[in-house]
């Protein structure tokens, strides 16, 4: 007996689908990397710093940017906002590795553009630390400038309080007259003192030589007891006039020259009479 056995295939066709990637790297999404380090804004530190750029390609394919994150070596995903801005700050000690800028556009919520830039830990953490010490010698520049000119200062008021101090505790006057009839011409002297304070005048020499700097009133007087005589007097200050007299004896009457001055005297300046 023969026996038909039919046998039915059934062929299915399988359609296998493969995810496609999350992440495309298309050069719409860009990192730029500062040349020199700069100050985060946030700490002041001194940080290498990186900016996540968007072309304008991203906005016209992919829409508005509905997310931004960056993604550093630990793979720790640090999210962009608005304070922060685009900008990422890579602070002492600076981690070497790759460091990625993801972005998702609001056409596709499933697809992160991204950009990548590679960091050198020893290179940027020697242009922070370049930059920190630049910026330490600076400080310390400007610091001894300011000292310098504090210093001077307080030299300046020290100088000031000195000769205030000289001039408040030093008592100086004098009085004096001629020990004798003076004839002919030149520096008047000698002179009996009949009071003196601070010791700045010399009888011998007939010069009074300033012991404190200051403003000094001197009057000098003078005269003839001969017929006919003139008596004429300068008053003298390191050679120069300050004031003159001249006055001529008649018929016995008496008369006197007289010479007069506020004169001010930096320590050590001389003044005397002259005839």
């Amino acid at each position: 007996m023969d026996y038909f056995v039919t046998i039915l295939i059934l062929l299915t066709t399988v359609s296998v689908t493969t995810a496609a990637s999350t992440h495309l790297q298309d050069g719409s999404v860009i990192i730029t990397k500062s040349q020199t380090a700069v100050k985060d804004p946030a700490t002041g530190a001194y940080a290498i710093k990186l900016t996540c750029l968007i072309k304008e390609a991203f906005t016209s394919q992919y829409g508005y940017v509905s997310k931004s994150r960056w993604r550093i070596p630990s793979d720790e995903l640090i999210v962009i906002d608005e304070d922060s801005g685009n900008d990422l700050y890579l602070t002492y000690p600076v981690d070497k590795g790759s460091y990625r800028c993801e972005v998702l556009g609001s056409n596709d919520n499933a697809m992160w553009y991204y950009a990548t830039e590679m960091v050198t830990g020893d290179s940027a953490n020697g242009l922070i630390m370049e930059k920190e010490l630049a910026s330490i010698k600076d400080y310390v520049t400007a610091e001894i400038q300011t000292h310098r000119a504090e210093t001077s200062a307080l030299q300046q008021r020290i100088r000031t309080l000195e000769v205030r101090k000289d001039l408040y505790s030093t008592r100086v006057s004098f009085s004096a007259m001629l020990n004798t009839d003076f004839w002919g011409k030149g520096t008047i002297k000698p002179f009996n003192v009949t009071a003196h304070e601070g010791n700045g005048f010399n009888p011998e020499t007939g010069i009074f030589r300033a012991p404190v700097a200051g403003t000094y009133f001197f009057v000098g007087t003078g005269g003839s007891d001969h017929d006919n005589n003139y008596c004429w007097l300068s008053l003298k200050k390191e050679g120069a006039t300050i004031s003159t007299g001249l006055v001529q004896q008649i018929d016995e009457d008496e008369v006197m020259a007289t010479v007069h001055g506020a004169i001010f005297l930096a320590k050590h300046d001389r003044v005397w009479l002259e005839s």
